[in-house]
């Protein structure tokens, strides 16, 4: 293991240039249709841009988007993917005046392979990883990368041969709540430790009951913390469960065996004045009661090669998706009658989504196709029009992050950009190179002055100056 200290990486400065070409302006109407406190009439193009800054930082949505469902020390903590949130909103992260033309490298720890996003509680940092034939799970502390504990255990499983430049180190992003780390291997080991010390409090083990790999991939989705249950979905493309396990105990509440697993997250949303799991599974999106398994609604949602990957998004009273072979639809599940049946409410076809899971910012969707090697877009996240699309080959794949009014992306090449985004496409602010090897395809972490990367063998801790 090695740490090295305060590398300044220095980057060319990017002035403001959109990224896109002007496509017919839609703000006006969009803002008139969104804003339950601000009534515009006739107003010229930058008057609404600035009062569309200040309703996206000020309003708040009638319905609730998914609701925080673990516990953070500090608001300062980042405890599972994607976020305090699970929608890869930030919070707590201090935006310069002035952008510097470099970050500070604090510490870069050599922590094993994998694609697991590190998590923050408490001012320590968790991160899964894989050297040789372990896993790894590592606490280490935010301030100086210093090791408090370690612990491994001999991995299971692996991945399908036609999935192996995708790696075999873990994918999934562990969860922190109540002082317990939650993890899911590539081979679907489940275990429990208590957060400070590393002690194993519980660990679940799926191998006879499910031919490994499994999926083809390995093992991707990241648990889930919901009240005292912690949910996982394991097995096979074709046949796997949902389970949740008491978070204390690990023993099963219960279990969903309606299709195998995705490679996408579930999330918590309340829809229909109901809040339930919203899962991504092998050939459906599935609304899960919380407290029995019990299958709410399903929509039909086969993507090419069961490349399910995109977690889903909550914008008002709809859950957004997407994925390969596939377009990015809007449904919006409603009770009727006892029953709860579910209404397409728009669908976009130009833009598919493969392995970047969108965000939502001030009611637009904005996401990073495959199409065209890699092209941004941003939607309308009510109707699904399409307000701007980037120029193609921008990025194989990219992690999107909403850091108040500005979108943070991190390549999988290793650039973070930071853009405000405008009616005609991104104004890039700042672009920094965080990882020398260019293979970041984990989410990072922002919060504070620090911005956390895992990048192919290391975990790396830059700060604003």
């Amino acid at each position: 293991m090695m740490i090295h200290s305060r590398v300044p990486i220095h980057t060319n400065w990017h002035v403001q240039t959109p990224l896109t070409s002007a496509l017919e302006n839609p703000m006006t109407k969009q803002f008139v249709a969104t804003s339950t406190r601000l009534v515009v009439t006739t107003v010229q193009i930058t008057v609404v841009s600035f009062l569309l800054t200040v309703f996206v930082m000020n309003s708040a949505d009638p319905v609730l988007a998914t609701e925080p469902v673990t516990d953070s020390g500090t608001a300062n903590d980042w405890p599972q993917w994607r976020g305090p949130t699970r929608d890869g909103v930030v919070v707590g992260f201090s935006i310069p005046e002035i952008w510097p033309k470099s970050l500070d490298e604090q510490w870069s720890v050599e922590v094993g392979a994998g694609y697991s996003s590190p998590v923050v509680a408490n001012g320590l940092v968790y991160q899964l990883s894989r050297e040789d034939d372990e896993e790894q799970v590592r606490c280490l502390e935010l301030q100086t990368g210093k090791t408090i504990w370690h612990a491994s255990y001999p991995a299971s499983g692996g991945v399908h041969r036609a999935a192996a430049s995708h790696g075999i180190g873990p994918k999934s992003t562990p969860v922190i709540a109540r002082g317990k780390l939650y993890t899911l291997g590539i081979g679907s080991i489940l275990s429990c430790f208590k957060a400070e010390t590393g002690e194993l409090l519980w660990r679940k083990a799926f191998d006879g009951q499910f031919p490994q790999p499994a999926p083809s991939c390995g093992t991707s989705m990241s648990p889930l913390i919901e009240g005292n249950l912690c949910i996982v979905h394991v097995g096979l493309d074709r046949r796997g469960a949902l389970y949740a396990f008491d978070a204390d105990t690990g023993q099963q509440r219960w279990e969903y065996a309606g299709d195998g697993p995705g490679y996408g997250s579930p999330i918590v949303a309340s829809l229909g004045g109901k809040r339930q799991i919203v899962a991504p599974v092998s050939k459906f999106l599935a609304g899960i009661h919380i407290q029995s398994g019990d299958l709410l609604w399903r929509e039909s949602f086969p993507t090419y090669s069961t490349q399910n990957i995109i977690t889903p998004v909550q914008h008002r009273d709809m859950i957004i998706i997407g994925g390969i072979g596939q377009p990015i639809v809007a449904l919006r599940p409603n009770k009727d009658d006892g029953a709860t049946t579910v209404k397409r409410i728009w669908e976009n076809q130009a833009d598919p989504l493969h392995m970047s899971s969108p965000v939502v910012l001030g009611g637009k969707l904005f996401g990073l196709s495959h199409t065209r090697a890699g092209h941004l877009f941003c939607l309308d996240a009510n109707t699904g029009k399409v307000l701007w699309r980037g120029e193609g080959r921008f990025a194989k794949s990219v992690a999107i992050l909403v850091v108040d009014n500005l979108l943070a992306l991190l390549t999988s090449e290793g650039s973070l950009i930071f853009a405000k985004p405008t009616p005609m496409g991104l104004d890039r602010i700042a672009e920094y190179h965080v990882d020398p090897n260019g293979r970041t395809w984990a989410h990072p972490v922002l919060l504070g002055n620090r911005m956390l990367v895992k990048g192919d063998v290391n975990l790396s801790c830059w700060s604003l100056p």
